[in-house]
């Protein structure tokens, strides 16, 4: 599944694409909090 964010929190423009297995890595305030909040149904519901 691949989910496209723009302008979310520090998030200006990305696609993320999620598998069984993802690992969201990255510097603090990078987004990686935001990006998981704000999809959490619709990643957990695929």
């Amino acid at each position: 599944m691949k989910i496209a964010v723009k302008r979310l929190g520090p998030i200006r423009d990305s696609v993320v694409e999620v598998g069984n297995l993802t690992i969201l890595y990255g510097p603090p305030d990078s987004g990686k909090s935001y990006l998981l909040i704000k999809n959490i149904r619709r990643i957990f519901s695929a």
